[in-house]
């Protein structure tokens, strides 16, 4: 791994064919927020790598980078289903997906697949960090709060359950109290609540 940007910037003049050197490019652009020239590095990548992992990372970093410059929903939808069809047993990718129907209200698209994602995805997989996504409690966040607006209640209820007796701790603050507010609105106070809260 290249250490500085003027050493990358050598090594990529050298070798501008060579997948790795391109994604890191991007990265380094995508870091001062140079969001369209960072996209091209990340696309470029993704065509010239042939490891699924680089690819699925690559088009993930392509709708980060539209999701930054906003306004462009359909061509960062369509980066991160392709991802999703390279590796879909992979959530991060799934993560931002749903994520963006969450963000848009589309209550029941963010349902369906919060629950699809938690029945196929692999938690156990190492997390590829600095995307928001911080593991299962997630898709739980994700199915607690598109059930409710859904009108599916009881799975709303019963993801609330599970990331109080299971993910509390690895919860952020934000997210306590977005679960706190969520058992107000059910109404519940089962025995665990006082452990937690």
């Amino acid at each position: 791994m290249v250490k500085n940007i003027n050493e990358l910037t050598l090594a990529y003049a050298k070798d501008v064919e060579n997948p790795i050197l391109n994604f890191e490019m991007g990265l380094s652009f995508y870091r001062r927020g140079h969001y369209p020239s960072a996209l091209n590095f990340f696309l470029r990548a993704s065509e010239l790598s042939d490891d699924d992992y680089l690819v699925y990372k690559s088009l993930i970093m392509c709708s980060e980078c539209l999701h930054f410059l906003g306004n462009r929903q359909h061509s960062l939808r369509g980066f991160l289903l392709h991802a999703i069809s390279i590796l879909p047993e992979r959530p991060e990718a799934w993560f931002l997906y749903i994520r963006l129907y969450k963000e848009n209200a589309e209550w029941q698209e963010c349902f369906s697949h919060s629950i699809n994602c938690l029945r196929t995805c692999n938690f156990e997989l190492d997390i590829i960090e600095g995307l928001g996504y911080l593991g299962y409690q997630d898709f739980l966040l994700f199915k607690m709060i598109s059930g409710y607006h859904s009108g599916r209640f009881e799975e709303s209820k019963k993801a609330v359950i599970a990331i109080a007796e299971n993910y509390w701790d690895p919860l952020s603050e934000e997210q306590s109290r977005l679960v706190y507010s969520y058992i107000k609105l059910h109404r519940m106070a089962p025995s665990w609540l006082e452990k937690i809260i």
